[in-house]
């Protein structure tokens, strides 16, 4: 589902979901034992392709918001209980909001970015 609309203050507000069968979309666990070194690698294919390709959004925008996919979807799958987390930032910048809603596999990101210079 994509939305998009202009609203009074020459701002752009969208949004797009992740579906949730997305093949190439993994979060990887990984301890290297003996360094003791602990992370997860994200990789987010065709579905951040979806959102990021339903948009116009300008570079920076874009780089923005798959950052803020990749995160998380790492951190909602190192939660250990049912429910959903949320990213949200604000800003005085070009991207005046950002917000990701993520629910393990599905994820939803709405942007606000400002149309005047």
């Amino acid at each position: 589902m994509s939305k998009g609309h202009r609203s009074p203050s020459s701002t752009v507000v969208t949004s797009q979901s992740i579906p949730a069968n997305a093949a190439d979309d993994h979060v990887l666990p990984f301890h290297t034992g003996r360094a003791e070194a602990m992370g997860r690698i994200v990789r987010l294919g065709p579905s951040i392709d979806e959102i990021l390709n339903a948009h116009a959004y300008p570079e920076p925008v874009a780089r923005v918001l798959g950052e803020a996919l990749a995160l998380t979807a790492m951190l909602a799958t190192t939660v250990k209980i049912e429910g959903r987390l949320i990213l949200q930032t604000s800003t005085d910048g070009p991207l005046r909001m950002l917000v990701v809603i993520s629910t393990p596999p599905k994820a939803c990101a709405v942007t606000q970015v400002s149309t005047t210079s």
